[in-house]
């Protein structure tokens, strides 16, 4: 757990650690990489990243293929894309991308296959499509699209199976103007599913 550093900006030397039961780095504004986390593969529980509003990459995630529990990517304001994480195939629970002012894609999760328990992509300003998802099969939870003013493509979720999904909520993304994924629509038409 690294939490509310106000002064660190840097985390001493790459370990030789592979696998983790969870990694919290939460509110070091002064933080300018993970580096020391790049042989990481893999993390049992949860990964939280979010308020380093220093952070430009996520470099020190570049080796992880799996999370067990959720993975939260949030109010992190300096980083513009997820590439580092291309090697990440599956999330056991959550994946939560919220709140990253610059951040423009997120390309970096186009291997990623599994996602256990929902996905929330809400208040990035500048992705445009959900792109790199379109290899996600393996799905189970709730989907929420909020609030992310430049998006106009979802079509990336296509491949998830609409018996998986749970909810869905599509909110203030002022740029979608069509949702005509036929997962989606066989979800919509069973009048028995939440939505909003």
């Amino acid at each position: 757990v690294l939490r509310e550093n106000n002064n660190l900006n840097y985390i001493g030397s790459s370990s030789s650690v592979t696998q983790v039961n969870g990694l919290y780095i939460y509110n070091n504004p002064s933080l300018l990489n993970i580096d020391a986390f790049q042989s990481l593969t893999s993390i049992g529980g949860a990964v939280y990243i979010g308020g380093n509003n220093a952070l430009q990459n996520l470099n020190g995630l570049s080796g992880l293929t799996n999370v067990g529990s959720l993975l939260y990517i949030s109010d992190n304001q300096s980083i513009t894309n997820l590439d580092s994480l291309v090697n990440m195939e599956s999330v056991g629970g959550g994946l939560y991308i919220t709140n990253n002012d610059l951040l423009e894609d997120i390309d970096g999760l186009s291997n990623l296959t599994n996602i256990g328990d929902g996905l929330f992509i809400a208040g990035n300003d500048l992705i445009e499509n959900l792109n790199a998802l379109s290899n996600l099969v393996n799905f189970e939870g709730s989907i929420h699209l909020d609030e992310n003013l430049n998006l106009s493509n979802i079509s990336g979720l296509a491949n998830i199976n609409h018996t998986s999904i749970y909810y869905i909520q599509i909110v203030d993304n002022p740029l979608l103007s069509i949702c005509n994924l036929e997962n989606f629509c066989n979800y919509f038409a069973d009048f028995s599913n939440p939505r909003e």
